[in-house]
């Protein structure tokens, strides 16, 4: 299971949501999509293959069924294409745990798992795979990538899932189609259409709860979703008595260590939030130091899951991030100029989120403020894989200018944290021995720093992020040429 590291917390919310640098993958259909097969029930392809499957099964068999099918029947079969993509339709069933492997390759033999489906039949089949899919292959967080591309406003098609899916480090070919085979499969179960429209009905009768309710759950900081687990699990066995505050903080500090709450804040932090979005109930809470007092008891919208949600979250952004990632850039740059701290403070890091990945680059971590950052904290950090492998610092700044003493701050922690870029962002200017610093650091380091001013930021308000591209490649030339005599001798 993948994992994502929490720090203690600040005043406005988790001090840093780490996005898993762990890479994740799809599983690689292959030919095994029910367009291929012509067949939408999942029941109906292991019916088809059962008579093969006894003892040590028989691939030809199997082969020779799978190449009657329609789709492939069709397929020239000169050098013998028809047969493969046969195999490919055994290897894409191997790869979602239906046929059993021995040494590493497939055998024509139907695993328990799937031998369980035939006996459920037609409709409850059909519901177990994609129960599979949604908790066993990702299926949860494809659901989740595609609701993001539309909260955004943008067209939903294979790009746009692909680059999606990269920014929350899945591994993603350049030509992969695994997520519309998936989304074909949850189509069986009346999960999901074919434009990627969840039906929330269908869903909360496969696992207790809608895409809403699994919104709210990712955009949950890791403690609160530690400690919403650790409560149903008590609930499940109390069958819904009011639960000790301070025994749901025990154990959850026994499985994943002290340092999962935040010191001080257990109310603040955690429980207060689970009880805002109707998933805790509490009664009897004191004023006593971190928060662990009283009583708690599991609401129904947590009480009705019936499937074991991750605690890692699936995007990393956080929660108070997740709900405003549809509001268009226009609104964010008028946020910033709002009479509230929080709301211009939201805006700024929407806006470094959305040139982030405008830009190419994939995050990694917000609001990092540790022990490694001497406290200081950055407002984010991205990570580029070209070419080559790249670690960026952002920094954005909603002030009239900005001074060197900001950018050597970066500096030491760029250091710290082994970056290779400084992005600076200001609504305002850059002194200018900011960018005097900046030359000074290209030249004397490996590091370079990028500064993108307030003008700079009303071309990509008004022209798109094109406008940012053509400077930040300007840049890149003019970096090029003052680290040249780092490793050429002009004398």
């Amino acid at each position: 299971m993948n994992e994502i590291t929490k720090e203690p917390m600040n005043d406005r919310t988790e001090k840093t949501t780490r996005i898993c640098p762990a890479q994740k993958k799809l599983p690689n259909m292959n030919e095994f999509s029910p367009g291929t097969l012509d067949i939408k029930k999942i029941w109906e392809v292991l019916k088809l293959l059962e008579p093969y499957q006894n003892y040590s099964g028989d691939l030809e068999g199997m082969l020779a069924v799978l190449q009657t099918r329609p789709k492939i029947l069709k397929t020239p079969n000169e050098k013998g294409q028809r047969k493969k993509r046969a195999r490919n339709v055994l290897i894409g069933m191997s790869q979602c745990c239906l046929l059993e492997k021995k040494g590493g390759k497939v055998t024509p033999v139907l695993t328990d798992m799937a031998k369980e489906m035939l006996v459920l039949g037609e409709k409850d089949a059909s519901d177990a795979f994609s129960k599979y899919l949604l908790l066993n292959a990702h299926g949860l967080e494809l659901l989740d990538a595609v609701a993001m591309i539309r909260a955004r406003g943008e067209s939903i098609d294979l790009q746009s899932i692909r680059d999606e899916l990269r920014s929350r480090q899945f591994v993603v070919t350049e030509n992969e189609v695994n997520a519309p085979k998936i989304r074909q499969w949850l189509e069986a179960s009346e999960l999901v259409s074919d434009d990627w429209k969840i039906n929330d009905t269908a869903l909360t009768a496969l696992i207790g709860v809608g895409s809403g309710f699994l919104q709210v759950w990712n955009g949950l900081t890791r403690a609160q979703r530690v400690f919403a687990k650790q409560a149903k699990r008590l609930d499940v066995s109390n069958a819904g008595d009011w639960l000790q505050v301070r025994q749901i903080k025990r154990l959850c500090e026994t499985t994943h260590g002290r340092g999962i709450f935040p010191e001080g804040k257990l109310r603040e932090k955690v429980i207060t939030p689970l009880v805002s979005v109707g998933m805790l109930e509490v009664r009897g809470t004191g004023d006593g130091r971190g928060g662990d007092s009283g009583e708690a008891c599991v609401c129904d919208a947590l009480r009705n899951l019936n499937i074991e949600l991750p605690a890692e979250g699936m995007s990393g952004i956080p929660s108070d991030l997740r709900d405003k990632l549809s509001t268009p850039l226009s609104e964010i740059f008028d946020d910033l100029g709002h009479s509230s701290t929080n709301t211009r403070g939201l805006a700024l890091e929407l806006l470094a989120l959305r040139l982030v990945r405008d830009i190419g680059l994939l995050p990694v971590c917000f609001r990092e403020r540790t022990s490694k950052t001497q406290q200081a904290e950055v407002d984010l950090i991205a990570q580029g894989v070209h070419l080559h492998y790249s670690r960026w610092l952002i920094q954005c700044k909603n002030t009239a200018s900005v001074e060197v003493s900001d950018i050597a701050k970066e500096v030491g922690m760029a250091v710290v944290l082994k970056a290779q870029v400084i992005l600076m962002v200001t609504t305002g200017s850059f002194r200018r021995t900011v960018q005097v610093y900046a030359n000074g650091l290209a030249t004397s380091s490996n590091l370079q720093a990028i500064l993108i001013d307030g003008e700079l930021l009303k071309k990509y308000r008004l022209s798109g992020v094109a406008a940012v591209i053509d400077e930040l490649q300007k840049a890149a030339y003019q970096v090029l040429a003052l680290k040249a005599p780092q490793v050429r001798d002009d004398e």
